[in-house]
């Protein structure tokens, strides 16, 4: 899966759009019942990289995918900065995800879906 870009991606609860679209599977991971979701998926984007000033095309995508979210307000020029970051922060607290401020694959792909979705609904 290395060699196409899909990614394993682990989720501790998923929507049932998410289970219908990709076909995610669950496993019990514990004797208390915990469940996991587990996932294939490509990302469109994939940061190495998240710093105040750094700047790329992928920040520039986020950027506008955080802004269709109404998360980010600022100006769209493809850097990390405060606004970013706290934009970031947020979409993790609304998903349920750790907050780290770092947009990482499970918050790419939460929030892509997220964003196709208020495609789909316009």
């Amino acid at each position: 899966y290395d060699k196409p870009g899909y990614m394993l991606i682990r989720l501790n609860h998923v929507s049932d759009g998410i289970k219908k679209k990709y076909g995610a599977l669950k496993n019990i991971s514990d004797s208390q019942g915990h469940q996991d979701f587990y996932l294939f998926w490509r990302p469109p984007i994939i940061f190495k990289k998240f710093y105040y000033y750094y700047q790329g095309e992928e920040v520039l995508t986020l950027q506008n995918m955080m802004a269709k979210m109404n998360l980010y307000t600022a100006r769209l020029d493809g850097m990390v900065g405060k606004n970013l970051m706290m934009a970031v922060v947020d979409f993790q607290k609304q998903m349920g995800l750790p907050v780290t401020g770092f947009p990482d694959v499970k918050t790419i792909f939460l929030l892509c879906y997220e964003v196709e979705n208020i495609k789909n609904d316009a």
